[in-house]
């Protein structure tokens, strides 16, 4: 799979960096941080955003991105505090409409579990305006049963999504371990490129092997990470590449 020019399921997992900030200042700041650090994506998590609600402001914001990194392959998330994001709001659907229509976005990033109905309406807006869509399930307390764990890439299949992610919270190595034999297998098993991660620094593992297992996007952060067991984008290049070499 091409977003843009950038493919995903093959070769090193692609270093995605998320900007965080909450206003255009700290948005300027974090953009000047990338020039000198290696990434392959940009994920903009417009729920850390103070002025999320107000779609004049988000577009601005959005200009800016686009002014300063025109090139870059742009995932948009709204992550909401259902599923470790930062914020909640009514209008979840209606900023995502907003941003799609715009044509300056590559990949939305729809949490599945708010219902088939909504989920289908993005997806099918966002392919009409050739934005792919990843259908996304966040679990902070736990990592799910292996099958349970299948059953939810077999969900976003069905309903269409272009890319598959799962991130769960370990307790055990023993749920490291599950998580990555779902990824391996779920990798054999869809044509769709898999993003999966295992949280905390009991999972950090997980963020360094998708070469091995299957996981075809890893997240570094820049200025501050954005989800427990982050590391920085520098050093994830460096794993990744040590990794790459010993296979």
């Amino acid at each position: 799979m091409y977003i843009k020019n950038l493919e995903l399921k093959n070769g090193l997992p692609k270093i995605c960096i998320p900007l965080i900030a909450k206003n255009k200042e700290e948005l300027k700041t974090e953009i000047n941080t990338l020039k000198d650090i290696y990434y392959d994506l940009i994920e903009w998590r417009i729920d850390h955003y103070e002025k999320v609600e107000e779609e004049s402001e988000l577009l601005e914001a959005l200009e800016l991105i686009r002014q300063e990194l025109p090139d870059c392959v742009l995932l948009v998330t709204f992550r909401t505090i259902y599923e470790g994001g930062n914020t909640i709001t009514k209008r979840y659907a209606d900023i995502y409409r907003g941003l799609i229509k715009t044509h300056q976005i590559d990949l939305i990033d729809v949490e599945f579990s708010r219902g088939d109905e909504l989920f289908t309406e993005i997806l099918k807006l966002s392919h009409h305006h050739h934005v792919g869509v990843i259908a996304s399930y966040h679990d902070f307390s736990q990592t799910p049963s292996k099958k349970e764990m299948m059953a939810c890439f077999e969900k976003m299949k069905t309903l269409q999504a272009d890319i598959f992610k799962l991130a769960v919270m370990p307790k055990s190595i023993e749920d490291v371990l599950a998580l990555l034999e779902v990824t391996y297998k779920a990798n054999k098993l869809f044509t769709q490129p898999i993003i999966t991660m295992s949280m905390s620094k009991l999972g950090f593992i997980t963020r360094a092997t998708g070469e091995l297992f299957g996981s075809a996007v890893t997240f570094g952060s820049g200025k501050e990470a954005s989800a427990p067991g982050q590391i920085s984008a520098e050093q994830l290049r460096q794993l990744l590449l040590l990794m790459h070499e010993g296979l």
